[in-house]
């Protein structure tokens, strides 16, 4: 037995028939002004804070964003808060400590220091990270004027219990609204460039490649751009890099910094 088909020969089954046609010499020409790669929590807070500018947004994500990337957290850690009296540098110190030096103190400084603040907006747009139902009501862990419930150090509270199962179809939901255009299902593995940034192809025009991984053999869809954002978790997204769209003759557009 050499192969999947040898093996369903041999016990007399046929393989099941594709339903969908193939049509791997087909391109999607896209235009937009940021590109996200990814559509977990950060992706998908990326998109939301690109389109809520104006910005034409492109989500591409190998899974689909309304679940996938820690679509069922439960716990958003290390945040100080108005409940705690605990800093965004005294929670870089603890992480430090607890692994031994290998940390990225710049990232974890971002992320806490603005992880609250990002709790409250995903509670705007239909996350649920307060006991609205009362559910814990006089529990140690709970904070009773703001419903909020707390893990692990009762007593300064900087590591949050949420309902994380919420946040993802709201996030999607929120992408949307804005109108960000998605693309499920689609590994990008690689961003074309040529001749310091230009594609003659015209397909993704940048000077740098920013972040690039995975495997896929899933056709890809051609994607214009003017902005790539490149993001470290969901807290906030960081924009590395930005175009100016410039005509040239021959081709549709131009990347230059």
């Amino acid at each position: 037995m050499s192969s999947w088909f040898d093996a369903l020969e041999e016990k007399g089954l046929a393989a099941v028939e594709w339903p969908y046609p193939v049509r791997y010499g087909v391109e999607n020409e896209v235009d937009a002004d940021v590109l996200v790669l990814g559509g977990g929590p950060a992706g998908c807070m990326a998109a939301i804070a690109a389109a809520r500018t104006g910005a034409r947004v492109v989500l591409v994500d190998k899974g689909h964003p309304k679940r996938s990337g820690g679509g069922g957290v439960d716990h958003w850690l290390n945040t100080p808060n108005p409940c705690s009296p605990i800093t965004a540098e005294e929670c870089v110190d603890w992480e430090f400590e607890s692994y031994n030096g290998y940390v990225n103190g710049l990232s974890r400084y971002i992320a806490s220091r603005e992880g609250y603040d990002t709790l409250l907006e995903i509670e705007q747009i239909g996350g649920k990270i307060r006991d609205t139902d009362d559910e814990f009501k006089g529990a140690p862990f709970r904070d009773e004027k703001t419903k909020f419930l707390f893990a692990y150090d009762y007593e300064n509270k900087f590591v949050f219990r949420v309902w994380g199962t919420t946040f993802k179809p709201a996030m999607y939901n929120e992408c949307k609204r804005l109108g960000v255009q998605i693309f499920t299902k689609v590994m990008v593995t690689s961003l074309l460039t040529a001749a310091g940034g230009w594609s003659d192809r015209g397909q993704c025009t940048h000077r740098r490649i920013l972040h690039v991984q995975g495997k896929s053999n899933c056709p890809l869809p051609v994607i214009q751009h003017r902005q790539l954002a490149l993001f470290i978790g969901a807290d906030r997204t960081t924009l590395l890099f930005s175009q100016r769209r410039e005509r040239r003759p021959g081709n549709s557009v131009e990347g230059r910094r």
